[in-house]
């Protein structure tokens, strides 16, 4: 699905990773942990190709990203972002149907089958109540649900996440991840700040350490050893129910 190859992750002056180099395949749910400001948003975002890298570092289904037209783009990756900024009125099921723009024919009018799309994640997210609910009187939490009902209707084999269950409750927060796990066709990317998330429903992990990427299947990055160092912060490592849990000292 995606091939990272050698990749150099810069900010402006500052070098945030140095030959990344990595595969996400069909399936697969790829969490991107680590300190604050280190890199977990400019990567997806790159990624995205939304910020510039060399043409042959990210590969995507087989052909560099730039080589693909916006378009198609939109087709085959979707982001959603840590914080979305709506400046207009808008009822929340345009907002689904917007993303639905890229897959439109002709004059771009929506089909029956976008509405039932958009019908369908509104109402898997708990927001079929406020499909007519103008996205400006949302809730913080509900429009973040709003955020991931507009991902998965978009209808991309990748899908981009940066924070998504930050202002999610936990049944919101399982429901997304469930979602993804059923949708076997579909990789996904995703920047978190709690490792329990990883552990529980992330298959793999990219855990940065400085400008050093730990890359691999969650059990083997995600140890004491290697969050201590990557948050310089002692952390002690518990066993329940056959789970691990690191409580940070």
């Amino acid at each position: 699905m995606l091939a990272v190859k050698q990749l150099q992750l810069q900010h402006g002056a500052r070098t945030l990773a140095h030959g990344l180099t990595f595969e996400v395949k069909a399936g697969e749910r790829w969490a991107l942990l680590g300190p604050n400001g280190c890199g977990k948003s400019t990567l997806l975002a790159t990624l995205a190709g939304v910020r510039p890298s060399l043409p042959e570092c990210i590969v995507l289904q087989g052909k560099p990203l730039s080589h693909w037209t916006w378009r198609e783009l939109a087709c085959l990756r979707s982001l959603s972002l840590q914080t979305e900024h709506d400046v207009f009125s808008l009822p929340a099921i345009q907002r689904v149907l917007a993303v639905r723009q890229p897959w439109a024919a002709g004059l771009g009018w929506e089909s029956e089958q976008d509405w039932q799309s958009a019908l369908h994640w509104l109402n898997v997210f708990d927001l079929a109540s406020q499909a007519q609910q103008d996205i400006l009187t949302l809730s913080g939490g509900e429009r973040q649900r709003l955020a991931l009902a507009a991902a998965f209707a978009q209808g991309s084999p990748l899908m981009l996440f940066d924070e998504p269950t930050a202002h999610l409750d936990p049944p919101h927060a399982s429901a997304f991840f469930q979602e993804l796990q059923r949708h076997t066709e579909v990789a996904a990317v995703i920047a978190l700040h709690d490792m329990h998330q990883a552990l529980r429903h992330c298959t793999h992990a990219l855990l940065f350490q400085g400008e050093q990427v730990l890359c691999g299947s969650v059990q083997k990055i995600l140890t004491q050893e290697s969050l201590e160092k990557a948050f310089s912060h002692p952390f002690i490592e518990l066993g329940h129910d056959g789970k691990r849990v690191f409580l940070p000292q």
